[in-house]
């Protein structure tokens, strides 16, 4: 199965800019070709995994990893060497991290990693805005605005993103998504705030990848992303003092988000909990078939309360 292109975004902003270069580059031809075999790549471990030649998620290669997320961290690891690696005049920043979000379930899961909209709730402050743009399916266009300030320099991005979500199996799905379009905010939150041409500016970020993994199980629900970036490269010159910014960014970052992620899927569960104990009262002090405070509590059978339509089967158009 090709994963090409499929899925929803499980949040790239985590991947590091590089503050402290600010003379203008433009992305080349043997950059992009590099970053191009670079996603193939990844793509087909991705296949690896839906083939079963290795396992699903990423934690249970080694049991130690699936018990330490179980057992409530946030685990983030390069994907390969330090997480950074050079290619023709840029480099690839390739990141993996994996939570574990008791008690919760995988439409639910999937319910707030589709919410784009409140991308910028969830994700404060690294996303400034976010809207959904078109919808079909397990398909979506959306939008984000994310800025990120590390020492003095504040850099910023407008982007777009391909999405889709695709389910493997009753509690498994993945999701993989593209950036489309990337421009730099020059001045960001200033008088002369504009945006660059795609590809052109001071590189932080050119092209944003990833694929996410979601398994229900154990009492709730497994959640990995591998978040996959291109940026230009570090000029010899000044890469001893940027380097280490580059390594530290990610994992912090990757970190924040998974945590934002699992706090906002635990508030929603709140909510939903609040709502069903309210009907749940309100039916108490009523009776079935009564009128309360404009609302009126029906009996709901067994057998149609097992036929309802779950989330994941709109999802996937069953």
């Amino acid at each position: 199965m090709n994963v090409r292109y499929r899925g929803a975004i499980f949040l790239l902003l985590s991947l590091p800019s590089v503050p402290t270069i600010s003379s203008a580059t433009e992305l080349r031809n043997e950059t992009l070709k590099a970053w191009d075999e670079y996603v193939r790549v990844a793509n087909s471990r991705m296949e690896g995994r839906l083939n079963g030649n290795t396992p699903f998620l990423w934690i249970d290669e080694v049991p130690e990893r699936a018990q330490r997320v179980l057992e409530g961290q946030i685990l983030v690891t390069p994907a390969s060497n330090s997480g950074a690696q050079k290619m023709p005049h840029g480099l690839v920043h390739d990141w993996l991290g994996a939570t574990f979000i008791q008690s919760a379930t995988i439409e639910g899961v999937l319910a707030v990693v589709n919410d784009y909209n409140r991308y910028h709730e969830i994700y404060s402050p690294a996303v400034v805005t976010s809207k959904l743009l078109e919808s079909e399916g397990n398909k979506h266009k959306f939008s984000m605005v994310m800025m990120q300030k590390v020492l003095s320099v504040k850099a910023a991005i407008d982007s777009q993103y391909q999405s889709r979500c695709v389910q493997v199996g009753a509690k498994r799905w993945y999701c993989v998504s593209k950036s489309t379009e990337v421009r730099e905010i020059k001045n960001f939150g200033q008088s002369d705030e504009h945006e660059l041409p795609p590809d052109e500016g001071s590189g932080f970020v050119w092209r944003l990848y990833s694929i996410a993994r979601f398994e229900e199980r154990d009492g709730g629900v497994y959640a990995e992303v591998e978040a996959i970036g291109l940026s230009r490269d570090i000029p010899i010159a000044i890469r001893w003092l940027v380097n280490p910014i580059v390594e530290h960014l990610p994992r912090n970052a990757i970190s924040l988000t998974m945590q934002q992620t699992r706090d906002s899927i635990h508030a929603s569960m709140g909510m939903e909990m609040s709502k069903r104990d309210s009907k749940e009262t309100l039916g108490d002090n009523c009776g079935l078939g009564a009128t309360c405070k404009g609302q009126t509590v029906l009996p709901v059978s067994r057998d149609a309360a097992a036929h309802r339509p779950n989330y994941a089967q709109s999802l996937s158009g069953r």
